[in-house]
């Protein structure tokens, strides 16, 4: 069976088939791809490195097949002799596709995808990283989305502009900044 043909859903109950027996392996612990699939929420696809998802609406084996944004992995890469047989496939959205370890040993991978941090939690950094860096602190926050709320969002039209695709947390923070600012509050 060629990597091609095989369904998402697939390598998804391969490695879900195991997962009573993972709860109780003893190796558990120690082993953080191993603990990553025993806590994978199975009826909702995601990244097995990163837990990145998307709403795919639906709760059947199908949203695996559905997600467009998770790709087809090899542990060990095909181009080093490693198989398209489902224990040697994985599934990873594409960033994490681009940044996994390419080398023939698959317990590099598995330590690789045990250890990567989650989507969730980066994205929790990298806000906590731009509130710091604009100086936004809870007093502003509250300022903003209280009685100021309408005369900020009219100080927004004036002067805040936003990239293609909508909104982003770097540009909603710089522009409580500099409301707060513009009216002496720090």
């Amino acid at each position: 069976m060629g990597r091609r043909s095989i369904k998402k859903s697939t390598i998804a109950k391969y490695w879900l088939k195991d997962k009573l027996n993972l709860l109780e392996a003893k190796d558990l612990k120690e082993n953080k791809f191993l603990m990553k699939l025993a806590l994978q929420d199975w009826s909702e696809s995601a990244c097995w490195a990163c837990g990145r998802y998307e709403d795919d609406s639906g709760h059947d084996w199908n949203v695996w097949n559905n997600a467009k944004y998770l790709e087809i992995c090899h542990l060990c890469p095909h181009s080093l002799g490693g198989s398209s047989k489902v224990d040697n496939l994985v599934l990873l959205c594409k960033k994490c596709h681009k940044a996994a370890p390419d080398v023939k040993d698959k317990e590099f991978m598995k330590q690789w995808i045990g250890a990567k941090e989650s989507w969730m939690s980066m994205q929790t950094k990298s806000a906590e990283n731009i509130f710091e860096l604009y100086n936004v602190t809870d007093k502003m926050k509250t300022y903003v989305s209280g009685k100021k709320k309408k005369e900020f969002f009219k100080w927004c039209d004036d002067n805040v502009g936003f990239h293609p695709g909508g909104e982003n947390l770097a540009t909603y923070v710089a522009a409580i900044s500099g409301f707060c600012k513009s009216k002496g509050l720090k």
